[in-house]
C-alpha cells in the first residue's frame, strides 16, 4: 500500500474544515482541542468509510461499498481481521496517523470481553461498536502549524488523486454558512440519580469495600436534555469551555458525538505502548491563591494519591498481558494537571508490544479503562452494574483510530455528551474508596460536568 501527501498551503482554520464533509458519511474530528498533554501534536479530520463495521453483542454488520453483510461473531475478532487485509509496513512519514480505522468503542462493549450481570437499562439505540475504515486523512500539525492532506490506494474503488480532487474541491468550494442556533430548556436537565440517590450508590460500595470486594468503584451519574438545533455549534462551544487534548466530534446518521476529554486511554506507536490514567480531582477557582490552594491540596492528598496508585497497578496488570516480559515501567506518577474546571492527578504507564500482538488486542485486553472502572477491574464492573440504572454507552468507552500501519491512539471517553433522538446525553461519575464522602463525591462529579454544563449555558 502507498501513501500519497499532499501539502495544504493556503491558510486555513483547520476545525471549519470539518463542514465541508458534513454532507458524507461518517464525518469524525479527532481534536487537540487543548495541548495540555504532548501527546496532543496532532488533529485529523476524515469522512466517507469505505468500510463501516457496527456492532452489538455478537451481531456485527459490515458494509462495504454500500453493500451490507451481518456476521454472528466477536467484534472484536471481526476488527482485527479486517485490519489484516490492509496493514502496511511503518514508513518514514513522521504523522501518526495515515488513514486506518476510526470510530467509537463503548464502555459496553466490555461485555463482550467479560461475563457481566444485565441489570442496568440499555437507553440508547446506536451500536456498540462502530469503527470505519478510511483511505484518506486531513492531518494538523500543531507544533509545526501545518496542514497535510493524506490519500491512500488502499481503497480499490477510488483512486488516490480521485479522492484528492474529491477533498480538495469539497474544501475550496465550501460556503461557511451562519450555524443553526440550537435550543434547549434548562428545567428539563434530569439526572438518572437524586442527591439521595447517589449517596447510596456510595454507601454500597464503601460496604462493598468493607467486604474485601473491591478496592474501588466508579460510580456515575447520567445528565440528559432535549435538544434541537446545531450539534456542531454545540461542540465548538464546548472546545472552547472545556478544551481536552483527546477531543472528537464524530457525526454518523443518527448520532453525534461530542468529547472534550482530557484522558489518553492507549497510544502505540511502533511497539511503544503509553497509557495516562486520571484518578484524583479537585475543583479550580478563579481566585488565584484559592486555585493554588486546591492544586496544592490535591498534590499532597493521600486518599487521592492511594486512588491513583490502584489504577496504575491495575493498567500495569492489564498491560503486561500484551507486552514483552521486563517492560512495563511508570514513568510519571501524581503528575499534577490543570483544565479548565478541575485538577487531576494523571500518572504514566509505558512498555513494549509483544510481537504476538496488534494494536486490536492491546486495546481488546485493556478495554474498558480501569480509571474509570474500579479495582479488581471484573467485580467493579459487576457492582457498577447493579448500581448505575443506565448503561453507559459511548460514556466511559474509547474514541480514536488504528492506522493500518500499526498505530493507534484512543481516548477515555470522558467529558463527552452523545446526541440522539435529539436528546443530549452525558455522564459524570467519580472513584470510590473506603474514605470518601458521599456529599464530596456528588460535588465531584458536578466539578466534572461543569465544562459540559457551561457549554449548555447551565449552572448548577
Amino acid at each position: 500500500m502507498t501513501i500519497y501527501l499532499h501539502k495544504i498551503t493556503d491558510e486555513v482554520d483547520f476545525v471549519s474544515l470539518v463542514n465541508s464533509f458534513s454532507d458524507t458519511r461518517n464525518t469524525i474530528l479527532l481534536d487537540s482541542a487543548s495541548n495540555v498533554s504532548e501527546m496532543g501534536n496532532y488533529s485529523y479530520i476524515t469522512s466517507d468509510p469505505f468500510i463501516l463495521i457496527e456492532s452489538s453483542g455478537h451481531e456485527t454488520q459490515i458494509t462495504r461499498h454500500g453493500i451490507s453483510e451481518i456476521l454472528t461473531a466477536n467484534p472484536w475478532d471481526v476488527l482485527q481481521d479486517m485490519l489484516s487485509k490492509y496493514s502496511t509496513v511503518q514508513n518514514d512519514i513522521s504523522i501518526p496517523f495515515q488513514g486506518g480505522a476510526v470510530g467509537y468503542w463503548t464502555y459496553d462493549l466490555g461485555r463482550i470481553v467479560e461475563e457481566l450481570p444485565t441489570i442496568a437499562d440499555k437507553e440508547y439505540d446506536y451500536p456498540e461498536m462502530s469503527v470505519g475504515f478510511y483511505d484518506w486523512v486531513l492531518v494538523k500539525d500543531h507544533n509545526e502549524d501545518s496542514v497535510t492532506l493524506l490519500t491512500s490506494d488502499y481503497n480499490s474503488k477510488i483512486t488516490p488523486e480521485y479522492r484528492k480532487k474529491w477533498v480538495l474541491d469539497r474544501i475550496n468550494n465550501f460556503i461557511n454558512k451562519p450555524f443553526e442556533e440550537f435550543n434547549f430548556e434548562r428545567r428539563k436537565l434530569e439526572s438518572n440519580f437524586t442527591l439521595e440517590e447517589y449517596v447510596y450508590g456510595v454507601e454500597a460500595v464503601k460496604k462493598y469495600l468493607e467486604a474485601g470486594d473491591i478496592y474501588q468503584a466508579n460510580i456515575s451519574q447520567r445528565f440528559s436534555i432535549p435538544f434541537e438545533g446545531d450539534p456542531w455549534k454545540l461542540y465548538l462551544k464546548l472546545r472552547e469551555s472545556n478544551p481536552g487534548a483527546f477531543s472528537a466530534y464524530i457525526a454518523t446518521s443518527n448520532l453525534k458525538i461530542l468529547s472534550s476529554s482530557p484522558e489518553l486511554f492507549i497510544s502505540l506507536n511502533g511497539s511503544d505502548i503509553k497509557t495516562r490514567p486520571i484518578k484524583g480531582t479537585h475543583p479550580r477557582s478563579i481566585d488565584i491563591e484559592e486555585d493554588k490552594r486546591l492544586s496544592n491540596q490535591l498534590v499532597n492528598s493521600v486518599k487521592d494519591q492511594a486512588e491513583n496508585v490502584m489504577i496504575v497497578d491495575l493498567m500495569r496488570n492489564d498491560l503486561g498481558k500484551v507486552s514483552s516480559i521486563g517492560s512495563v515501567e511508570v514513568t510519571n506518577l501524581f503528575e499534577l494537571e490543570g483544565h479548565p474546571t478541575v485538577w487531576h492527578l494523571v500518572s504514566t504507564i509505558e512498555s513494549k508490544l509483544n510481537p504476538r500482538y496488534k494494536a486490536v488486542e492491546l486495546l481488546r485486553q485493556c478495554f474498558p479503562g480501569g480509571s474509570i472502572t474500579g479495582a479488581p477491574k471484573i467485580r467493579a464492573m459487576e457492582i457498577i452494574e447493579e448500581l448505575e440504572p443506565s448503561r453507559r454507552g459511548v460514556y466511559c468507552g474509547s474514541i480514536g483510530y488504528i492506522g493500518f500501519n500499526g498505530n493507534m491512539s484512543t481516548n477515555i471517553a470522558i467529558r463527552t455528551m452523545t446526541l440522539e433522538n435529539n436528546t443530549i446525553v452525558f455522564h459524570s461519575g467519580g472513584g470510590i474508596v473506603s474514605d470518601s464522602d458521599p456529599i464530596n463525591e456528588y460535588d465531584e462529579t458536578i466539578d466534572k460536568a461543569r465544562g459540559l454544563l457551561n457549554a449548555l449555558d447551565i449552572e448548577l
